[in-house]
C-alpha cells in the first residue's frame, strides 16, 4: 500500500500526540501510580561542562602547545608547568581529588588509531573516568589531535607495572 505524503504526516501527528498524551494501558496505570510515590535517585549525566572534563580540556590544549613547541609529549605533567598555560593550577580529579594518571607511551583506546596518555584514576563520574584520547601526526606537518572521553568503568582496564 502507498501512503501519500499527506496521509503520512497525519499518521505521525497522531502518534506524537498520543505518546506526549501519555496513552498507556489502563492496566499499568496504578503500578505507575506507586511508583511515583517511591524516591528516585538523581542520576547526573556525564557531560563535557563537567568539572574534571574542564580541566581535562585545559591539559588537552596545554599538551596540544607542548607537542608545538617539541614535536613530542612530555614525560610527566609536571612539565606542562614550563608553558604557563591559563588553567593547569591542578592536575587532579576535582570529584575524586586524587590525581590524574599520565603516560607519555599510552594505553590502548576504544577508538581506533588513537591511545590513551591521560585518565581518571577512579571512575568517579556515575561510573566512567574522563580521559585523554591522542592521535598522533602522520607527518610533520600534520597536527597532534587531542580528545576528551568519558570511558565506562566496566570497558576500562588500568595497565599494570
Amino acid at each position: 500500500m502507498i501512503i501519500g505524503m499527506r496521509s503520512l504526516a497525519i499518521l505521525m501527528t497522531v502518534l506524537a500526540l498520543a505518546s506526549a498524551s501519555g496513552c498507556s494501558n489502563p492496566k499499568n496505570t496504578k503500578a505507575t501510580k506507586d511508583l511515583s510515590k517511591q524516591p528516585v535517585a538523581v542520576v547526573v549525566p556525564i557531560t563535557n561542562t563537567d568539572p574534571c572534563a574542564m580541566r581535562m580540556h585545559d591539559i588537552s590544549g596545554a599538551l596540544l602547545l607542548y607537542y608545538q613547541k617539541h614535536r613530542r609529549l612530555p614525560q610527566s605533567l609536571a612539565q606542562l608547568k614550563e608553558l604557563e598555560f591559563p588553567g593547569l593550577e591542578e592536575f587532579t580529579c576535582p570529584a575524586s581529588k586524587q590525581p590524574y594518571v599520565y603516560l607519555a607511551a599510552g594505553i590502548s583506546s576504544p577508538e581506533a588509531g588513537s591511545r590513551i596518555v591521560l585518565w581518571d584514576p577512579t571512575p568517579a563520574h556515575d561510573h566512567h573516568r574522563w580521559a585523554v584520547s591522542i592521535v598522533m601526526p602522520e607527518t610533520e606537518q600534520s597536527p597532534l589531535v587531542t580528545k576528551v572521553i568519558a570511558l565506562p568503568a566496566s570497558g576500562f582496564r588500568v595497565p599494570s607495572n
